[in-house]
């Protein structure tokens, strides 16, 4: 895979998540920069875009803590590096929508009854055990 792919799909990836593709094509090319971080005209040329796009998505990275504001010794320019723990950060973060889905499986059945209406209560059951079959540890949280 070229780096101009990868910087595309982690793009494509943000997207899925309604997330700016921006934002994850600046992420990969921050990912794929050097160990002191990219400056903000570094990422426009790499990524072919405007400093104002570079600047609206770096802050956005910034927000959800993927990527952190640094400067070297003696420069002006500030540079982003990936922030640590950025890739558990954005696993959890899936994770607890997951968790969410599962806690209103959960509720769903509840408002249903045992009396409700069975197609829409077989459907909460087979999330809430789709849930329960693939992340046991959890499956406490939402019942």
């Amino acid at each position: 895979m070229s780096a101009e792919r990868f910087v595309e799909e982690i793009g494509l990836v943000f997207d899925s998540m309604h997330l700016p593709r921006m934002a994850g094509r600046v992420l990969g090319a921050v990912l794929l920069g050097p160990a002191d971080g990219s400056t903000a005209a570094d990422l426009a040329s790499t990524l072919g875009a405007s400093k104002g796009s570079i600047s609206n998505m770096t802050q956005l990275l910034i927000h959800y803590r993927f990527v952190e504001r640094t400067v070297r010794s003696g420069e002006r320019r500030d540079r982003f590096v990936i922030k640590s723990g950025a890739w558990a950060r954005m696993l959890l973060w899936r994770l607890e929508l997951l968790q969410r889905l599962q806690e209103l499986a959960s509720d769903g059945l509840e408002l249903l009854g045992p009396d409700g209406n069975p197609e829409p209560s077989g459907r909460c059951a087979t999330c809430m055990h789709f849930w329960n079959a693939r992340c046991p540890s959890s499956s406490a949280a939402g019942t």
